[in-house]
């Protein structure tokens, strides 16, 4: 996998939002707290369009010595289906590039000098979800992006625990409502401006599990995490040269971001690194013992990734078509208590097996730089197909990839 492609695919572990089908028990609702998200989601759910600006705003302190970075995108919408996203700064090559016209989708990535070309969705909804509006906007379209949907407090109470009011406070120096969403995802906290035009101001993330997860590894880190907003403005229609596509000189047309060569993983071919790890009954999995029997498909994961929760329900289904064929599917979480897992496993209803590689050993063993990383072993034991990240053919390729395998043929040379 490319340079590139390894920072489309780490950015998408940590940014983008989870959107498996979970359940979450009775949610605590404050009434003050929740009135104020109601008024503001019908606010914005009345506008025809709006332009803004929103800035990722990173700071992280490691050893005493804090640092920020920023990223900022300019955005304008139109209902139902216009959109334009784009980096504030003319020289961010890091950032992708979203055109939306109403008719044809177009997704530029500066770092790959390439672009994809798709028909426009029926809505905006549609063209938030995309699978790459995340990893290349830092995460910042989907959760900013929120307001623009079609029922906007839906999104924003997605899979909720709980809503509570903090107050008032001050923002792009405007008196706001302090209301905290708690979700499954984690704990937000929105700044909503006082008045008849309640705009977003500010969207604050709780980073407390990531630093434990940083603390597990031996780091103690520091982080935070705030999309800031300006700029907001209102009018009944953007001129339509806005959301046109001007393909650079020397960018290449390609059908997907992801179409990377097989031949870049060094797992490929090799024989599949043995290893004895427990499921969340205690009871042992032992890779030797399923060799020249089984078709083991396994997933290294963790609940707190987005993209993870997004394949996990693909994999579990499409490996369940085939297990009278011999194939098993484990998903091998990555460094999480056995309880965090359980928790999860039991809101998203979800039934699958899952093994426990609480020091990342087996992951080493397997490469695994980001994820999830999806590994499928022949029945000779060598590995025959490696997927990292998340990709919306996943359901289709492995599909594909599963029935060669069953058929006797090889994927990997």
């Amino acid at each position: 996998m490319s340079t590139v492609l390894k920072t489309l695919t780490l950015t998408l572990l940590i940014t983008s939002p989870l959107n498996a089908g979970v359940v979450a028990p009775p949610p605590e609702i404050d009434a003050k707290a929740d009135k104020t998200l109601r008024q503001m989601a019908k606010f914005y759910a009345s506008l025809k369009s709006v332009r803004f600006q929103a800035t990722l705003e990173l700071g992280y302190e490691v050893q005493g010595k804090a640092r920020i970075a920023k990223r900022a995108f300019n955005i304008a919408a139109q209902r139902p289906n216009k959109l334009l996203v784009k980096p504030a700064s003319s020289i961010d090559s890091r950032s992708g590039r979203i055109y939306a016209d109403g008719k044809k989708l177009y997704i530029f990535s500066p770092q790959l000098d390439q672009y994809t070309e798709d028909e426009t969705p029926d809505q905006l909804d549609q063209i938030l979800d995309h699978v790459l509006i995340g990893p290349l906007t830092g995460g910042v379209v989907p959760q900013a992006g929120a307001v623009l949907r079609l029922d906007p407090y839906s999104a924003i109470v997605e899979r909720l625990d709980g809503i509570k009011y903090l107050g008032r406070g001050r923002a792009g120096g405007k008196s706001v409502h302090r209301v905290q969403v708690d979700q499954a995802v984690g704990r937000r906290v929105f700044w909503i401006a006082v008045g008849e035009q309640p705009w977003i101001m500010k969207i604050q993330d709780d980073l407390s599990g990531v630093e434990s997860l940083a603390k597990k590894a031996g780091q103690t880190v520091k982080m935070s995490r705030a999309i800031v907003f300006s700029n907001w403005k209102t009018a009944d229609k953007i001129d339509a040269k806005t959301f046109k596509f001007k393909k650079p000189d020397t960018a290449k047309h390609v059908a997907s971001f992801f179409d990377a060569p097989k031949s870049d993983h060094a797992q490929l071919g090799r024989p599949a690194a043995n290893f004895t790890l427990k499921q969340l009954d205690g009871k042992p999995v032992e890779l030797l013992k399923l060799k020249q029997k089984k078709i083991v498909v396994l997933d290294f994961w963790a609940t707190w990734c987005g993209p993870c929760v997004r394949a996990m329900p693909v994999l579990a289904d499409v490996t369940k078509k085939f297990k009278d064929k011999d194939v098993v599917f484990y998903a091998v979480n990555q460094r999480e208590a056995k309880a965090e897992i359980q928790k999860f496993l039991k809101r998203s209803k979800l039934d699958i097996n899952v093994l426990l590689d609480t020091d990342g050993a087996v992951g080493a063993a397997y490469g695994v730089q980001g994820i999830p990383q999806t590994v499928i072993i022949g029945k000779d034991g060598t590995v025959q197909a490696v997927h990292v990240g998340f990709s919306p053919d996943l359901e289709k390729n492995l599909t594909n990839e599963l029935k060669t395998l069953i058929s006797g043929k090889k994927l990997s040379k």
